[in-house]
């Protein structure tokens, strides 16, 4: 009895050679650049290349799959490896494009937009507005609809040394690389803290910064978080602002036993100019108080090199007449 040759799907071999290029080539890419071997645009190079090849090894197995279906034959296997592995390859690419799509806030969130915490970057700061893919990395208004409406500045009824050692303590928590610090010189002086955290799935670098102001409640807390490139991953910096307001209070729950904190509306609390208006607190002109100084004020010591405090020069009261 004369017997046939089964029939062999020529592209389901081809598809599982494609799909094993492209897999190697996506985790390559993403390795490389977490372990900083590679740039970020370097590695979305390679991502793009391996979705290509990915999506090439999916449409031939799906052919493969007709093929057999139809005639029966060889090659279900070939296919089905190179559909698993063009499908693996997808996921970086599908992330870098799903990601703007599916989370909530931009890739530059701040607690207050219109007057958000610098970011240092090689020595010069970062104001905004910084331009990347044609869009400001810093939004400057409420009406963008990707600013979420419980990111907003946070007043603590204590003096901001106690908050800036809270939140350093949630950045240290989470093993964040802290970058930059302005240790506060006097209990009531400004403060501020810069780490740098990489997303969870591509490693792209973001930046938080945390802001901390003397308030006439006590300290007014603003948070900064950014993607140095404008690209998103499976991670929101609305988020993660959250988290961190999260763990400051956990942190002051644990260390003073109560927490006395009011979040700040932005739409009723924002000058011209988009700064933050401080309740209560007549200006100097008005009668108010002098503003605080920016710096701690020192004058020369008459009997020596050294410096003394200013108030310790003060003049003495005179005698009771």
């Amino acid at each position: 009895m004369k017997r046939f040759p089964l029939f062999q799907a020529k592209t389901a071999r081809v598809s599982r050679i494609f799909g094993a290029l492209g897999l190697p080539v996506s985790l390559i890419a993403v390795l490389g650049h977490r372990l900083d071997a590679i740039g970020v645009w370097d590695m979305v190079l390679a991502i793009m290349l391996a979705a290509g090849l990915g999506l090439f090894a999916i449409a031939l197995a799906m052919i493969a799959f007709a093929q057999l279906w139809r005639f029966g034959g060889r090659g279900f296997t070939h296919a089905g490896f190179g559909l698993v592995y063009g499908f693996v390859a997808l996921l970086p690419a599908s992330a870098l494009i799903a990601a703007p799509l599916v989370l909530e806030g931009a890739s530059d969130i701040s607690t207050n937009p219109n007057d958000p915490p610098v970011i240092r970057t090689s020595g010069a700061l970062q104001t905004g507005p910084a331009w990347t893919f044609g869009r400001p990395l810093v939004f400057t208004g409420q009406d963008d609809g990707e600013h979420p409406f419980d990111i907003v500045p946070r007043r603590y009824r204590m003096s901001p040394s106690r908050v800036h050692s809270a939140a350093r303590e949630v950045l240290s928590r989470d093993g964040w690389t802290l970058i930059d610090e302005t240790l506060p010189d006097l209990p009531d002086m400004p403060t501020r803290l810069q780490a740098r955290v990489r997303s969870p799935l591509l490693g792209l670098v973001k930046d938080f910064v945390v802001r901390i102001r003397p308030d006439p409640m006590g300290a007014l807390l603003d948070l900064r978080s950014s993607s140095q490139t404008g690209l998103r991953d499976l991670d929101s910096n609305a988020d993660r602002i959250r988290e961190v307001l999260a763990g400051i209070d956990d942190v002051l729950l644990e260390t003073y036993g109560e927490v006395e904190a009011q979040d700040v509306a932005l739409h009723e609390r924002l000058d011209e100019q988009g700064r933050l208006l401080l309740d209560g607190t007549p200006g100097f002109a008005e009668g108010g108080r002098a503003p605080l100084p920016g710096f701690k004020p020192y004058l020369p010591d008459l009997e020596g090199d050294q410096t003394a405090p200013a108030e310790d020069l003060l003049m003495p009261a005179g005698p009771e007449t």
